[in-house]
């Protein structure tokens, strides 16, 4: 319950309210990252680069505005 309420609040604090971007979530250890298995790896590249694709969109969007 810890960790998730510490997550809560970490991405409250990223978001915010008022209406800055600001980069979401936090860079992971290699003492967390050990510990996934391949599989786990493969998901959290595949979100990433989902991420990072969004994020271009998104930027590329407010260009054209």
């Amino acid at each position: 319950m810890r960790q998730w309420t510490e997550y809560y609040v970490t991405l409250s604090n990223q978001i915010g309210r008022d209406g800055k971007r600001r980069p979401l979530g936090q860079q992971m250890d290699n003492e967390h990252l050990d510990k996934f298995t391949d599989e786990q790896l493969r998901q959290l590249h595949d979100l990433y680069t989902e991420i990072q694709t969004a994020n271009e969109e998104f930027t590329n969007k407010d260009e054209k505005s």
